[in-house]
């Protein structure tokens, strides 16, 4: 190895002593596991099988709940518990105080809870709680509140109620740590935390330990080891590539591209360099006319690493004043190398331009590539592997948004992972991570022409079903409804929109597909009201639960309506002597896909600036507004007669507004829709 490239990997070597080295940090909960090697795509996919529905999934945001006087939508147990509840917003102050208030939701007091989370991001405070029994978490435990404006509009409940007895930890964590390294000698020890959760045999203290790529879960009364398991995120697919960076197909024609975030070592300073984003480097020295200077594929962001440990590099002479190029190509280095290290720049530079603040991937991502022949590529804690070509498939390194994906699985890995150890769900990882890729990319394909022209992995473009599509179980094959649901917000919204409220609601933690539908209504939402909608629940009502069966509440105060008034004749003239009428036709259309309940009313602004009303035309209803009940997508006119008395002011005009909306009385309303016309008094 030559001494650049020795002198880099000792400070990367020493950061990441210092930022991982013995329990320091969280952990993370559920992470994909490596699946077993199946004999056949149609085995591993599980496409031939039927996944069996439990009645009460379609049930879910079907009840509601009363809280200080509100009636807000709620997602409720068969046995009655709060699962989730939203609503039109209630002041809070403190959360805690909000939690003790009301114990008949949330079953337990503050005193008995940890904060995983209280952070604002998008405007949105985020607070998580985790259950205490003798001052241990209960892993499978939660409390939520989405905090908006000063007020909370949304509460999870998932707490133990029945009393427990946990057996007193006696095994400490040195003693924990020795029996990891026992069964993996030699791996580094990420993290660990003492919590407890239900096992066979009841609810038990653990030490969860990460060592190297493996999760363990030790007992902490007698060292019992209930979990010892690899914890790599896998693509789980079959595939290869070989040769400058690809594009979006990776059987076209490489383009040459900057290499972002790459440092460039100047020896006579023993200085760093780093490229911008176009590819290129700037540095200074007061002292020196020429610098022996070293680049290769590394960067604060990603190293790559060649499994036979030739890993591309370039030295040269490099003189002040004089432009200098390093080009990889063919000839000095692979194309797996230069790909995934463009890729995963690309990603994390992408991530930071949706949250700027967002540090959890300002580390190192170590890609190992060229691995011995196999059709798969993995992501892991802060690792990715990527393997030679094996047939039918290419070498998956080579395409772009397989990288992407795994990528997307370190986003989702270490954005969960840093509110205090939470779970982070294999069917969420994977259609976020399909996500991602296909958003960067701007194209809806995962595995471009894995298996040559016209083949694919997986598509965010889809119809498939949650939760009856044939799944199995399987964690990608459900992600491909999760993506296809968030693919359909882009669509509608548009990519940063859509990319804003995906990412920010990942802040929320939500462990189900309908939580993540209901964290992205919260980080939508405008005014501290989810009984009222969001201004795109409509959009996001039909991307989950329309298209692709994943439960939203109906919101059934929430109104996307449109109002037109077409007068008869126009103007509109009235005799002051005789009085008279006018015929209008109203045009009233419903753009969302459910059934809301709306008022309709006619105001008058009289000359003086009074208002007369509500009114509509006697031949139909005088007095109180009628509700209507709009059916789905409905579209539709209707022609009324409006009486005008006489002895009206001859020259005056009277502003005739027509109302679709919540009335109360002439001060007080909602107003959804409204159209205006003019009512001018003649002789």
């Amino acid at each position: 190895m030559n001494r650049s490239r020795l002198f880099m990997r000792l400070g990367i070597l020493a950061l990441l002593l210092l930022v991982f080295h013995g329990c320091s940090g969280p952990g993370t909960g559920n992470i994909p596991i490596f699946p077993e090697e199946r004999e056949t795509a149609d085995t591993e996919w599980g496409f031939g099988s039927t996944m069996n529905v439990p009645t009460e999934m379609r049930d879910t945001w079907k009840g509601s709940l009363d809280i200080d006087g509100l009636k807000w939508m709620a997602d409720i147990t068969p046995d009655g518990n709060v699962r989730w509840a939203a609503g039109e917003g209630i002041p809070v102050d403190d959360p805690m105080a909000f939690i003790n208030a009301h114990p008949d939701i949330f079953k337990i007091s503050g005193d008995s809870l940890h904060t995983m989370s209280d952070e604002v991001h998008s405007d949105v405070r985020y607070c998580i709680y985790r259950q205490l029994v003798d001052g241990i978490e209960m892993i499978d435990t939660r409390i939520d509140l989405r905090i908006k404006f000063g007020k909370v509009i949304l509460i999870g409940v998932d707490v133990i109620e029945e009393p427990i007895n946990l057996p007193a930890p006696s095994l400490r964590f040195p003693d924990a740590a020795s029996i990891a390294r026992a069964y993996h000698p030699g791996d580094e020890l990420h993290a660990c935390r003492m919590y407890a959760k239900l096992y066979d045999i009841g609810y038990h203290p653990y030490w969860r330990v990460y060592i190297g790529d493996y999760l363990m879960e030790i007992s902490a009364v007698d060292g019992y080891i209930f979990v010892d398991e690899e914890f790599l995120f896998d693509f789980d697919y079959e595939g290869e590539v070989s040769g400058y960076v690809s594009e979006v197909d990776p059987l076209a024609e490489r383009p040459l591209m900057g290499l972002s975030d790459l440092d460039v070592f100047l020896y006579e300073e023993s200085t760093l360099a780093t490229t911008d984003l176009t590819g290129e480097y700037y540095s200074f020295s007061d002292t020196y006319l020429e610098q022996f200077t070293h680049v290769t594929p590394v960067g604060p962001w990603a190293e790559i690493d060649r499994y036979d440990y030739t890993t591309a590099y370039i030295d040269i002479t490099t003189y002040a004043r004089q432009y200098a190029e390093f080009s990889f190509d063919d000839t000095n280095s692979e194309h797996a190398e230069r790909n995934v290290f463009y890729y995963t720049n690309l990603g994390h530079n992408y991530i930071k331009n949706i949250e700027p603040g967002f540090a959890e991937l300002d580390r190192v991502i170590l890609s190992s590539v060229e691995r011995n022949k196999w059709c798969n590529a993995q992501a892991g804690w802060g690792k990715m592997y990527y393997y030679k070509a094996k047939a039918p498939c290419i070498n998956l390194a080579h395409i772009p948004d397989v990288v992407l994906h795994e990528y997307g699985h370190e986003k989702v890995f270490f954005h969960y992972y840093s509110v205090d150890e939470a779970e982070s769900p294999y069917d969420i990882h994977e259609g976020c991570a399909d996500y991602f890729a296909a958003t960067v990319t701007d194209q809806s394909v995962i595995g471009t022409n894995w298996r040559g022209i016209g083949t694919s992995i997986r598509d965010c473009d889809n119809t498939l079903w949650w939760p009856d599509n044939n799944c199995n179980g399987e964690s990608h094959c459900l992600g491909e409804i999760l993506a296809g649901a968030f693919w359909d917000v882009r669509e509608a919204l548009g990519r940063e929109y859509a990319d804003h409220i995906w990412h920010f609601a990942k802040y929320g933690i939500p462990q189900t597909f309908p939580a993540y539908a209901m964290e992205m209504c919260v980080v939508d939402d405008d005014d501290a009201n989810l009984a009222n909608g969001t201004p795109n629940f409509s959009a996001l009502y039909d991307s989950f639960d329309k298209k692709h069966g994943i439960p939203m509440p109906d919101a059934p105060y929430y109104y996307d309506v449109g109002l037109e008034v077409i007068p008869d004749a126009n103007p509109i003239e009235i005799s002051s002597a005789t009085g008279g009428s006018f015929g209008y036709t109203i045009h009233i259309t419903n753009n969302i896909g459910n059934v809301p309940q709306i008022e309709a009313w006619v105001a008058i602004i009289r000359p003086n600036g009074m208002w007369y009303g509500p009114v509509i035309p006697p031949s139909h209803y005088i007095g109180t507004p009628p509700t209507l009940y709009l059916a789905p997508y409905m579209n539709f006119y209707y022609h009324l007669v409006q009486n005008i008395p006489p002895g009206l002011a001859i020259g005056t005009q009277w502003p005739y507004h027509v109302r679709l909306g919540d009335y109360v009385d002439m001060e007080n309303y909602v107003i959804e829709a409204e159209d205006v016309v003019l009512i001018n008094i003649v002789p």
